[in-house]
């Protein structure tokens, strides 16, 4: 999405501001997982360099993601940092760790940290435990404080649903808990963001809500750089992460209620009386009265809010409004009478298949679920968002919706992944045994409406008996009455 991503991974070699096209490289030459980087692959980073660092626009060479997991030595990544800081001192250079003792380790192999730390986002919890980002964040803050060598901190968050990787139980983060981890992450030391967004078209929490984060951010741009206040405020909850900064002549208060309870919390800001009898909360549409020095308001589980005495606010939407924009783009996703959508995984609606290349995520299941979550995209480049059958130019195959009760069925809409479809069968399970409903030969579409004499059954059918590709793939299957 250009709107707020700097590069997209099918064309990372054209990234306006990051460059990671050396990323592939560092990721597997054999003497990265040596004490010393041989000289071919010096020389590799070195012409890399000289080709980028004229590029217009370009920010940053983004070198190595999770170092620790890939084996990379890191005396080796030092000596491509080294290469890189010779030839070009003039653009930083980026890695991203997610634990802390891949920061001690690699201290020395970049100027920026993409710290990623990852909150587990699960289904059973309205609001989930950010306190891995506070761990994170100010243990790396800590880290650098008196290293010769600095690395600023730039928060990643987990822009994906980890239940596509085959976890269990897991859902994608709401707008809130987005923005919550984000500004956590600067109260607690990090300087600025890197955006990790995949599997977008599936997601408006993503697709929606980043673009809006993203304006919020930039908005807070001047205020991140500029210094921390001298006034210290305090509060009475120890739970309470903040951070006082002064801009322009008005104070910004960031406040995070760092704990799974939703508290009210006062904060004594020393002379905030004398400057304001209210302060703006900024994306939030209101204003909070003070009592003399004294804020007081209510917060939710690990909400974060930036109060302002600034009365001249950017023009963005409040956070209502946005989760008020996904919200009905998620509600959008059930067309009216198909019965078999599901709006998250694990839902009473069992999706099955004969194979599914998802098997390589953990789970022979993983990602089924997004045929019935009302989402039409002919994009899924890690393949676990679709049903896409594992043996290939082998036939049949076949793909299962199971409903929890037996109901009326009248027609179907099958929305083959890539025109993959070509012969096929539309089965419902009847009295113990599959029956057919429907059946096509030569199809060549993107989507095909199987309407058929009603009958009552809890589970359809795609039996394929022949593709158009090597194998048989579905993005989407609705099922209705009539």
């Amino acid at each position: 999405m250009p709107e707020y991503n700097t590069f997209v991974i099918s064309n990372s070699g054209q990234a306006k501001l990051l460059d990671t096209s050396l990323m592939h490289f560092v990721d597997h030459d054999p003497s990265i997982r040596l004490p010393i980087l041989s000289e071919k692959a010096k020389d590799i980073c070195r012409n890399h360099i000289h080709k980028r660092r004229d590029t217009p626009k370009l920010f940053a060479y983004y070198i190595s993601d999770e170092p620790e997991v890939r084996g990379i030595n890191a005396k080796a990544l030092e000596q491509v940092y080294q290469i890189f800081s010779e030839e070009d001192p003039y653009h930083p250079v980026i890695i991203s760790n997610f634990a802390m003792h891949s920061i001690h380790t690699f201290a020395r192999t970049a100027d920026i940290n993409g710290l990623h730390p990852y909150p587990l986002f699960l289904k059973d919890k309205r609001v989930n435990d950010l306190s891995s980002v506070i761990i994170a964040v100010e243990g790396a803050v800590k880290a650098f404080k008196n290293s010769k060598h600095k690395q600023t901190i730039a928060y990643l968050h987990q822009g994906f649903n980890y239940g596509d990787y085959g976890s269990v139980s897991n859902r994608i983060p709401t707008y809130t808990e987005y923005r919550n981890q984000n500004l956590l992450a600067l109260i607690c030391g990090a300087n600025g963001f890197i955006q990790y967004n995949r599997k977008y078209a599936h997601y408006p929490e993503l697709y929606i809500g980043m673009p809006h984060l993203v304006r919020e951010k930039n908005a807070l741009g001047p205020v991140v750089l500029a210094p921390v206040s001298k006034i210290q405020p305090t509060t009475t909850n120890s739970k309470v992460k903040m951070l006082l900064k002064e801009y322009d002549g008005h104070l910004y208060l960031f406040v995070c209620n760092a704990q799974m309870m939703p508290q009210t919390i006062s904060i004594d800001v020393p002379g905030l009386g004398l400057r304001a009898k209210e302060l703006s909360v900024l994306s939030q549409g209101r204003v909070v009265s003070l009592d003399g020095d004294r804020l007081t308001d209510q917060f939710d589980t690990f909400e974060a809010n930036v109060y302002t005495t600034a009365t001249e606010l950017p023009d963005l939407l409040t956070v209502s409004e946005i989760v008020e924009l996904i919200d009905k783009a998620n509600r959008k996703r059930h067309k009216l009478g198909n019965l078999v959508f599901q709006m998250d995984e694990g839902g009473d609606v069992v999706v099955t298949a004969s194979s599914h290349v998802g098997i390589r995520h953990r789970r022979p299941d993983t990602g089924l679920w997004h045929v019935v979550d009302g989402v039409i995209s002919q994009s899924d480049r890690y393949q676990s968002l679709t049903w896409q059958d594992q043996t290939d130019r082998k036939f049949p195959d076949w793909l299962e919706i199971k409903m929890p009760h037996e109901k009326r069925i009248g027609r179907v809409v099958v929305y083959p992944y890539q025109k993959s479809l070509r012969d096929y069968i539309v089965q419902a399970f009847i009295e113990g045994q599959w029956k057919d409903l429907a059946q096509v030969t030569g199809q060549n579409s993107d989507r095909i409406e199987h309407p058929f004499e009603a009958v009552v059954s809890d589970r359809i059918r795609i039996y394929v008996t022949a593709a158009n590709s090597k194998k048989s793939m579905i993005t989407e299957i609705e099922v209705y009455e009539k």
